[in-house]
């Protein structure tokens, strides 16, 4: 069991981290007062109308982000033309995701049956 131990130990100092940038966060969240000034825009009933129509057909037909050859997984990116950028790109998110801690560490025997990680 002390692996489980060790896994609820490094669960909680993680957990502890992301509280404690939470926190910090919300401290550093300026006051209304010394955010600029937004730019407003003079909209008419058409512009709203239009608007709304977008929205609508953006919720009933959400857009695929990705272009059509964009590769679906790691591996299809690490096997195409364009393998040292896509490389690059996955060093620089898994860094991000590291840095950030934005993750949780768990031992692999506590991951569900077919599920995958990272």
């Amino acid at each position: 069991m002390e692996s489980k131990e060790s896994g609820d130990r490094v669960r909680a100092e993680h957990k502890e981290r992301r509280e404690a940038k939470k926190a910090q966060a919300i401290e550093e969240v300026p006051e209304p007062e010394e955010l600029e000034e937004l730019e407003t825009v003079e909209l008419d009933e058409a512009d709203i109308a239009m608007l709304a129509e977008i929205v609508a057909l953006f919720q009933d037909n959400p857009i695929r982000v990705e272009g059509p050859d964009e590769p679906a997984n790691l591996r299809e990116a690490l096997e195409s033309p364009h393998a040292k950028e896509w490389q690059a790109a996955y060093n620089d998110e898994f860094k991000s995701i590291k840095d950030m801690e934005v993750y949780e560490l768990i031992p692999r025997s506590e991951v569900p049956k077919g599920q995958k990680v990272m």
